[in-house]
């Protein structure tokens, strides 16, 4: 159920403070994950909250989402959060290769430049994010899945709903709902192509039309060129329309 879902922003790509390795900060590209994490309750094993089944990254952040778990922990974090507590997130991370700037160096790490003394961890394995109530990350949250940042590519629908309601055509909607969101809409779109979720009669015809349109308005081509611009780019979509086109 939708209310059983939550979502979190993770990592902010930030330089955040460790004990250990004094200044950090994680390489968001290096960042790998299994299908599904555990969420548990500031990084206790035995206090489990939920389960996490998505994990991407996107504008220099890695988010996820989940659902709760019948258990003490994840009813308080599904209650806490309904009630409006500014719950945090916290992911827990393994190094498995790490670079060093010293003091006067800089790094570019998740498209921003950082001056050392920082380590820079290059590859890590997230094995598990936490609900905590103070990140190292301040800048964290965890939050219903009815708030925010959608939490799956099948919301990316919802998004175009949001815009068609306040007057976009279905064309226009499709293309708010990209800009606003790429990398939702970017997960819309690998679905389609690879046939890995059950599609709409219409989308991947509507989506065709809405890239064309964009690369019409963005470079200034006229609507055929700006067509046989996307046949180009984009083959498996417009097989996917006129496969969809044919099955009518």
């Amino acid at each position: 159920m939708a209310d059983n879902r939550f979502k979190m922003v993770a990592y902010t790509g930030s330089v955040i403070g460790s004990d250990f390795w004094g200044s950090v900060v994680f390489d968001i590209a290096g960042i790998r994950t299994p299908e599904k994490l555990p969420a548990l309750r500031e990084h206790r094993r035995d206090r489990s909250a939920g389960v996490i089944d998505r994990v991407w990254k996107e504008d220099g952040k890695l988010l996820a989402s989940g659902f709760y778990l019948d258990t003490p922990d994840g009813r308080e974090c599904q209650s806490l959060i309904r009630q409006g507590f500014p719950m945090q997130a916290s992911v827990g991370i393994w190094c498995s290769g790490v670079e060093q700037v010293k003091k006067g160096a800089v790094a570019v790490v998740n498209g921003r430049t950082i001056a050392g003394p920082v380590a820079v961890w290059r590859e890590a394995m997230v094995r598990e994010i936490s609900f905590v109530s103070l990140g190292a990350d301040s800048a964290t949250s965890a939050i219903a899945a009815s708030a925010g940042i959608p939490s799956d590519g099948n919301d990316f629908w919802s998004i175009v709903a949001e815009f068609e309601a306040k007057g976009h055509t279905r064309g226009q909607a499709i293309i708010a709902a990209q800009k606003k969101y790429p990398g939702l809409h970017q997960a819309w779109l690998s679905g389609l192509k690879s046939g890995t979720r059950q599609r709409r009669s219409t989308e991947c015809e509507i989506a065709f039309f809405a890239e064309v349109d964009r690369i019409s308005e963005v470079r200034g081509l006229s609507r055929g060129a700006a067509v046989s611009l996307v046949v180009r780019q984009n083959p498996q979509l417009h097989q996917a329309m006129l496969n969809e086109i044919r099955g009518r």
